[in-house]
């Protein structure tokens, strides 16, 4: 199983959190590095545990290499955490006040949960502070080693492009950082190994000055004869405490969120429940699978 999974987006009256269903994937050793895969181990007892080393995490490396993929498998080998992912383009609501009282009633909800608030692409709040980030990296530090951080029990997952020496300093101290773990390019050899695991046949791979992209690696193997398994849906639900109807909107690159309906709960707003579908299925496939989740319910 997996923890509970929230995504962090905008709504008519504010920020939101969103439940969404099927997130994370099983961490698989063999796609990285020994020191890799000791980091990955390591973070996991962290996460489990009541009194951690640090509350801040970071995966750094070029794009392609896995950092993503790394961090969704943490969702499913730390089922009781609740997750709660921060897309690229929410970055900049690390900062918003709006984000305490948010964090603050999903941990009421789930007490005896560690929150753990998964950035993406988190360039801007990581890098050194300026006059365009300093309410991210304040937030930030708050959250990573304040009063805040320890009362919610709050961990962050980050993953950036730059290196860890444009890191703001002041994260990377000792008691807030738990652990930086750099992902690289994998070696020929390494290359292939993957390859042949996915595809049952010899590597192709023949520079053994070239360092390969584990998304790239992928890539090849499917063209290879790999097929990669089905993506699953999902259902997640939506609170927007002043509007009864939300707008649907795309979650990732290839799935649409479809409101199925929206009731009054007992704080006085409203919960509109979703299902997620990709976004190339067709309208009347889109309305068999609303019909059959409402069966589901009555």
């Amino acid at each position: 199983g997996q923890g509970k999974v929230f995504m962090l987006g905008q709504g008519m009256s504010g920020l939101e959190l969103m439940q969404v269903g099927k997130a994370g994937v099983d961490f698989i050793p063999e796609n990285y590095t020994d020191n890799v895969v000791e980091a990955y181990v390591h973070i996991v007892e962290d996460l489990k545990s009541s009194e951690p080393c640090g509350r801040i995490i970071i995966f750094d490396g070029p794009a392609g290499t896995g950092k993503s993929f790394c961090v969704r498998s943490l969702m499913n080998s730390v089922p009781e955490g609740i997750f709660v992912v921060v897309p690229s383009h929410m970055i900049s609501s690390l900062g918003s006040p709006e984000l305490i009282p948010l964090l603050i009633r999903t941990k009421k909800q789930n007490k005896d949960s560690p929150l753990i608030i998964i950035a993406e692409d988190a360039d801007t709040v990581l890098s050194s502070r300026g006059a365009d980030n300093i309410a991210g990296i304040s937030m930030l530090l708050n959250l990573g080693d304040g009063i805040l951080g320890a009362m919610v029990d709050v961990r962050i997952i980050a993953t950036t492009n730059i290196h860890i020496d444009q890191v703001d300093e002041a994260i990377t101290r000792d008691g807030r950082l738990c652990r930086r773990t750099e992902i690289g390019d994998l070696n020929m050899e390494h290359a292939n190994k993957i390859y042949t695991r996915l595809t049952g046949k010899e590597g192709i791979f023949k520079n053994n000055k070239e360092r390969y992209k584990l998304a790239s690696v992928y890539r090849a193997a499917k063209v290879g004869g790999w097929q990669p398994p089905k993506k699953s849906r999902a259902v997640g639900f939506c609170v927007n405490e002043d509007d009864e109807e939300e707008t649907p909107e795309i979650i990732g690159s290839d799935m649409v969120a479809v409101q199925i309906r929206s009731y009054s709960n007992e704080d006085g707003g409203f919960t509109s429940e979703y299902q997620f579908v990709p976004e190339d299925l067709e309208k009347d496939e889109i309305d068999q699978l609303i019909q059959d989740l409402k069966d589901d319910k009555e």
